[in-house]
């Protein structure tokens, strides 16, 4: 016999430490990513996020953190809103460049519904 339990709660926030922690326990499930166990944080990215509440004021809000590992030999981008998934995406080599153009535009578009996400108050669900 099998259950399936669902809970619902609201998004929240993960902070920086959260954040290393899921890149770090990634890292150690994705086989090419063992040996880069050097975790540094590089960045925090910003958007600004209105909320429902048309009496509160629009304010900047962390959408993503950016981890290099191992010195610019691949980097690692978490989510900073548990409304999305941890791991937006990584990269086995190289470093993070913002002035990528495919990279902006497609990281722009996650932060936009993630920005969504903490605008509307989504619920996240967690599925056990």
């Amino acid at each position: 016999m099998t259950f399936f339990c669902v809970l619902y709660s609201y998004a929240e926030k993960v902070n920086i430490e959260k954040a290393e922690k899921v890149a770090r326990s990634y890292v150690r499930t994705v086989p090419r990513l063992k040996s880069k166990d050097n975790i540094q944080f590089s960045r925090t990215v910003f958007k600004e996020v209105k909320p429902d509440n048309s009496l509160r004021a629009s304010q900047e809000e962390a959408m993503y953190y950016v981890f290099s590992m191992n010195n610019d030999e691949g980097f690692i981008i978490v989510s900073a809103d548990d409304a999305a998934v941890p791991v937006l995406g990584y990269s086995e080599n190289g470093s993070y460049d913002a002035g990528n153009p495919n990279l902006s535009y497609w990281l722009d578009c996650l932060a936009q519904e993630i920005a969504q996400g903490i605008e509307n108050d989504i619920q996240t669900h967690l599925n056990f």
